[in-house]
């Protein structure tokens, strides 16, 4: 039993089929069996839970609520009150459940031994929750905000000795972190789908997390507003959607997706150098900024191009990679090609690849894969690879040879890009 009663899940994820139909007889009836069964000897069962996941139907807090949702809900907070050894508990709907339930709210909160804590659609009484926690969080998820106030960073103090990995998504806005508050071990901070460009806020995120290694910020409307200068050298791993953050440290890795050229600083890629990048080839407004780096010469080992058509980019958009190859990178060793849904034939993606050595004669091996939109993913994996071999040029040929490479010979540049991206414990 301690396998099966590990990781427990109790409703519908969203977006499944369950959750078009929140009122099926038989919904709830495993999470009423699955109480009682845990709670018939509370001593070993609870004991064994180390995650708990309650999704947005396990009890259904939306109107009309009957009894027989909200009924559910002590018997729920007696399990979690037994359940001395769990470690991570994602709650969707939290606030409507924390003001149908205070003990609900009370059991977490005296909860010393969490260490994960996911809340999606919160308000007041879910970041009172985290204000008031006994245990000391190492890693915080927040998503979908239910009215405009700013975020304030102050309900993160009881966790600034454990805080390691900060994610926050669908909010409208952020205040600045007060002068003084500094979660020193948090190393991965990702603030997503910001509804209002914040650009006093961020400028003053570097002295409250000075040692974040992995750094990603999303905007929902960027407006183009170039940032004051930061240096933040702790950043190693960096993606940026329409936000201009004018970032002045060196970094190893670059995802950039949608960028307003008008805000984004000259001297960008210049400053960063990264050695690992990842470029949208349907918005070029990086373009300027890239043929001012000269510093990626020497430093870009390795090139992601994200598009949702393979063969459009190469032979509609073929004027951006004959600018992109001016800048003879001669350091480049791999490039990949990062499509969303297109899948292509083997005989297509050799005549692909073939193409792109063309514009980037020292790479040496090509990469084909997808992007799976997985949240915290900066990087997606290229799924094949192929090597990338010359011989001298003869009567009809170009003197390139393209072969499906094996895993062996490809796990090498692999594990170099996610060291490059690695997220730093």
């Amino acid at each position: 039993m301690p396998r099966v009663l590990s990781h427990v899940e109790l409703g519908a994820p969203e977006g499944s089929a369950g959750r078009r139909d929140p009122q099926t007889e038989g919904r709830l009836s495993y999470v009423e069996e699955f109480t009682s069964f845990v709670l018939g000897n509370p001593d070993v069962h609870a004991r064994q839970i180390r995650s708990l996941t309650l999704h947005w139907n396990a009890i259904v807090p939306l109107p009309p609520v009957s009894k027989g949702h909200v009924e559910h809900i002590p018997s729920l907070v007696e399990v979690i009150r037994h359940a001395s050894n769990l470690r991570k508990l994602n709650i969707s709907m939290a606030e409507s459940l924390f003001e149908l339930s205070a003990a609900l709210f009370d059991v977490i909160v005296s909860h010393d031994r969490l260490r994960t804590l996911e809340l999606t659609y919160v308000s007041e009484k879910a970041l009172a929750l985290l204000a008031g926690m006994k245990s000391g969080l190492e890693e915080i998820a927040l998503e979908g905000f239910r009215d405009d106030s700013p975020f304030d960073f102050a309900c993160l103090r009881p966790h600034m000795a454990t805080l390691k990995v900060f994610r926050m998504r669908r909010f409208q806005t952020m205040r600045s972190p007060r002068v003084g508050d500094v979660w020193g071990r948090v190393h991965t901070l990702e603030l997503h789908k910001c509804h209002d460009y914040l650009p006093e806020a961020v400028t003053s995120l570097p002295r409250a997390f000075p040692h974040v290694h992995v750094l990603s910020i999303r905007t929902l409307w960027g407006q183009g507003v170039s940032m004051p200068p930061i240096a933040w050298p702790s950043v190693k791993a960096l993606e940026l959607s329409l936000v201009c953050l004018n970032l002045t440290t060196p970094i190893r890795f670059l995802r950039l997706d949608r960028v307003h050229g008008a805000g984004l600083p000259l001297q960008f890629f210049e400053h960063l150098q990264p050695s690992a990048l990842t470029l949208d080839m349907h918005r070029s407004h990086w373009l300027p900024r890239v043929q001012a780096a000269s510093s990626l010469r020497t430093t870009l080992r390795y090139l992601q191009l994200q598009s949702s058509e393979i063969t459009w980019l190469v032979d509609g958009q073929s004027n951006q990679l004959k600018k992109l190859s001016k800048l003879r990178l001669r350091a480049l060793v791999a490039i990949s090609m990062c499509t969303y849904v297109t899948d292509y034939a083997p005989e297509a993606q050799e005549s692909i690849a073939r193409h792109l050595v063309a514009f980037f004669p020292s790479v040496k091996l090509v990469g084909f894969g997808y992007d799976k939109s997985v949240s915290g993913a900066l990087h997606f994996p290229p799924t094949t690879w192929y090597r990338v071999g010359r011989k001298p040029k003869t009567k009809g040929a170009d003197g390139v040879v393209i072969e499906a490479a094996l895993p062996t010979e490809s796990a090498t540049i692999i594990e170099y890009v996610e060291n490059l991206i690695g997220r730093a414990k």
